[in-house]
């Protein structure tokens, strides 16, 4: 009788939701174009949408219809370079190519040792009319890396936020692919299939959905009714936890993500997320991509829950308030198991797997044009984001889909960015404390291993963040970058980091100074 309900349920807001996108028919002005997931572009569209009442600033990559349909930010928002020459009254197909390109020699200090990242590829950029955009990404490198990045690839296999890596006479080499199709038939709705990177919410990090793994291949439905933006993400990932280092070994894994944006007043924003992981195969059969989980209904993954899904779900709730014309607080809480009665008994019960981000910013700071101040604190317990069947974590290509240090921490991460004219200074500082695994104990930091240690070692209570070997993690940052040439994003940058970790077994530090010419592609993170 519940899988009767559930099935009607499924079937009934698929219909309802699709029946929406035939009754709305409104034209608008700008095709749909995304933005760069990239930070240095989004920040620039960050300033302006503080500015207005009622943005869903939470949801990355923007789409650049989207962001000038609020008459406050349009004249100050410059568009994307493909739509310089756009004219609503001549309609066109008008394709863009442009060349991508990261160049950067570094020194690693403590190692005596050079290193260079290089990468090559061209992005294929176009629209027709006002309802049509596309893009293609292709991109290749070979690099070296400095030494905890080069361990960490030594330890995954993946190059971060890039795919797999296979062994060059540099370092490593690897091919990266992205691209969508964006359609928006109204003002209502947006379908995109593609393949690329998502990041749901206001932070530096995010406890929901990042972009720090890799690209994923992805359907998406975007709908935005009255003050709501609502998003349907369902996406193709890949479990690379086996012994190989061929992709085609990796086994299929799929995910399924609602989230929604609600702009309760001007300065207030409230939104809601979940998620659903889940193999390609279990040890009956071949799923494939459930169908149960195309059902674009917010908050039916509970239904599923109430049933007793042997899936990995994941809730959050989040927010955004502009306190004052210049300043917002931010925050997420991610639930991926509780026990309420167990939080109650405060005995550190396992179980209990939820994450806590809370954070700052500040524009304009000291009334300094352009002076933007961010910093944020994520806190996460202990076995977060991980599954009983490995294939089920919340990850993809051996790194995880929200923060980068997987679970088990505590974190915060400052900023001070200052932009005049072409020219970018920025300062970064990060501490984090995490407890790794030790003596070949699991104690909830690695989201890639299977929780069922857990009851064999014994450890169902008294778990504690930071348990287990006790690590301290300290980055500082400072990098100066000028604009070359700006239809390209083409920038130069300078800068030094130095990274600083230490453990009751080892401590180091890792001075490493770099310079580089690059196009500005996406994000790649390094900082964990």
């Amino acid at each position: 009788m519940k899988a009767l309900k559930n099935n009607h349920l499924h079937y009934k807001g698929i219909y309802l939701f699709f029946l929406l996108a035939v009754i709305h028919g409104f034209s608008f002005s700008q095709p749909p174009v995304n933005i760069d997931l990239n930070r240095d572009i989004n920040s620039q569209y960050d300033y302006y949408l503080n500015e207005t009442s009622n943005t869903h600033s939470s949801i990355r990559p923007y789409v650049y219809s989207d962001i000038v349909r609020n008459d406050s930010s349009a004249g100050k928002i410059s568009p994307p370079t493909i739509l310089k020459n756009w004219n609503k009254e001549t309609p066109h197909l008008h394709l863009e190519l442009v060349p991508l390109l990261s160049l950067q020699p570094g020194y690693d200090v403590s190692h005596s040792n050079p290193v260079l990242e290089t990468s090559a590829g061209v992005s294929l950029n176009g629209y027709y009319s006002d309802k049509i955009a596309f893009n293609l990404n292709v991109l290749a490198g070979n690099s070296s890396y400095v030494s905890y990045v080069d361990s960490n690839i030594k330890h995954t296999g993946v190059i971060p936020g890039s795919g797999p890596a296979y062994h060059s006479n540099l370092g490593y080499s690897y091919q990266n692919y992205s691209g969508y199709l964006s359609y928006s038939p109204d003002k209502v709705f947006n379908f995109q299939v593609g393949q690329g990177k998502h990041f749901f919410g206001d932070g530096y990090r995010s406890l929901f959905l990042s972009d720090v793994a890799n690209n994923y291949p992805y359907a998406q439905i975007t709908a935005t009714i009255w003050k709501i933006k609502y998003v349907c993400l369902f996406a193709a990932l890949k479990d690379a936890t086996s012994p190989t280092e061929l992709p085609s070994n990796f086994q299929s894994k799929y995910g399924a993500f609602h989230y929604l944006s609600w702009n309760v007043t001007k300065r207030l924003n409230l939104n809601f997320f979940e998620a659903v992981i889940w193999e390609g195969t279990d040890s009956s059969r071949t799923r494939g991509y459930d169908i149960n989980y195309l059902n674009p209904v917010v908050f039916y993954q509970p239904v599923q829950y109430s049933i007793g899904s042997p899936d990995n779900i994941l809730m959050g709730l989040g927010f955004k308030l502009k306190a004052f014309q210049k300043q917002q607080f931010y925050g997420q809480l991610v639930v991926d198991e509780f026990n309420l009665d167990e939080i109650l008994d405060h005995g550190g019960w396992w179980g209990n797997k939820q994450g806590i981000q809370l954070g700052f910013k500040s524009f304009d700071l000291f009334k300094i044009k352009s002076l933007v101040f961010q910093t944020e604190f994520n806190y996460v317990r202990p076995y977060t984001y991980s599954h009983l069947v490995v294939a089920q974590n919340y990850g993809d290509f051996n790194q995880p889909l929200a923060d980068p240090l997987g679970a088990n921490f505590i974190e915060s991460v400052s900023f001070l960015n200052y932009r005049r004219g072409r020219w970018t200074y920025e300062l970064k500082f990060m501490a984090a404390v995490y407890g790794a695994d030790e003596n070949g104990f699991d104690y909830g930091q690695n989201i890639f291993e299977s929780y069922s240690l857990v009851q064999l070692q014994g450890n169902i209570y008294g778990n504690y963040t930071t348990q287990g070997l006790r690590t301290k993690l300290l980055i500082n940052d400072f990098r100066v970058a000028y604009l070359l040439v700006p239809a390209i994003h083409l920038k130069i940058e300078a800068g030094i980091t130095e990274r600083f970790q230490s453990s009751v077994e080892q401590t180091y530090s890792t001075p490493f100074v770099y310079l580089g010419i690059r196009t500005l592609f996406g994000n790649f993170y390094t900082d964990y």
